[in-house]
């Protein structure tokens, strides 16, 4: 995997240390690795978070059903995964790792839009024996016709529950652990750098209105800036046209084309662009209904 190595010994014996078999618990290693992750989250999203539970999995064995068992979460490993395919695009491990785990996580599209570079580029040391290409194959009922491959992009059905390291339904608390404190922080949004100082990009994390500080959770997660600084989780898509984005996400559940002025469009899978001018400015998700 690609967590820098002089550290996966020490990480890999933490994490065994923490296994339940041990007198440890699930929720300890949770913890573990959620502190680990945070430490990265404003740089690299959700990779560490992926790599580490990648590495725990495998240490429990065919024995641990990890989205079941633990409190680990897919989307999370998934938006994980789409960027360490961004970073490392050669690496036939994380490939492999990405279709073992989505087929463990029952996502079955991502799995079969990995399915067909897996073919060409199959990495024993990444399957099991309960986990095997043939048993996932069977499992997710995978057909052998693999025409859209899967690129570190969104696909317009899938749903993003990620961006930028933030996670619709974190609280306030939840959020702090997470990407520490913001560089704006109002009532009802928190303003993060999506790199850092050095790079043109903002995560903003929205909330409901409220008058408790501990009250609500995010409801939305919105980008603004340049290409090189956005998220991994979805395609760069400011600048694009609004007939380009309906194209891509359609049809919309709010919005309507206009030529001139401000417009937001909303769609079915939580995707939404703010657009000026029949041009996108600003884009992110949101909670759906």
């Amino acid at each position: 995997m690609a967590l820098t190595p002089k550290y996966q010994p020490l990480y890999r014996r933490m994490l065994r240390i923490l296994m339940p078999r041990w007198g440890g618990s699930y929720d300890d290693v949770d913890k573990f690795i959620n502190k680990i992750y945070a430490q990265s989250a404003n740089t690299r999203g959700y990779e560490r978070y992926a790599e580490l539970y990648s590495m725990y999995a495998r240490l429990e064995g065919d024995e641990l059903d990890l989205f079941v068992d633990t409190p680990a979460f897919w989307s999370g490993m998934r938006s994980g995964y789409l960027g360490l395919m961004k970073r490392y695009p050669n690496s036939d491990a994380v490939l492999n790792s990405f279709a073992n785990f989505a087929c463990r996580a029952d996502d079955k599209l991502t799995y079969n839009r990995l399915r067909g570079m897996v073919g060409k580029r199959p990495a024993a040391t990444s399957w099991t024996t309960k986990y095997s290409i043939d048993s996932c194959d069977k499992k997710l009922a995978a057909a052998g016709n693999f025409s859209n491959p899967m690129a570190p992009d969104a696909t317009p059905g899938e749903r993003i529950l990620s961006l930028g390291g933030v996670r619709l339904g974190m609280n306030r608390q939840e959020l702090l652990a997470a990407k520490g404190n913001p560089i704006r922080k109002e009532d009802w949004y928190w303003v993060y750098y999506s790199v850092d100082s050095k790079h043109n990009g903002v995560v903003t994390a929205v909330f409901p209105p409220s008058t408790q500080e501990s009250d609500g959770v995010v409801q939305a997660i919105a980008y603004s800036g340049d290409e090189i600084s956005a998220p991994s989780e979805l395609p760069y898509l400011d600048d694009l046209s609004s007939v380009d984005v309906l194209q891509k996400y359609g049809p919309q559940i709010r919005g309507r084309l206009t030529l001139h002025g401000e417009m937001t469009f909303k769609f079915r899978n939580g995707v939404y662009v703010n657009t000026r001018d029949e041009k996108v400015y600003r884009y992110g998700i949101a909670r759906v209904q």
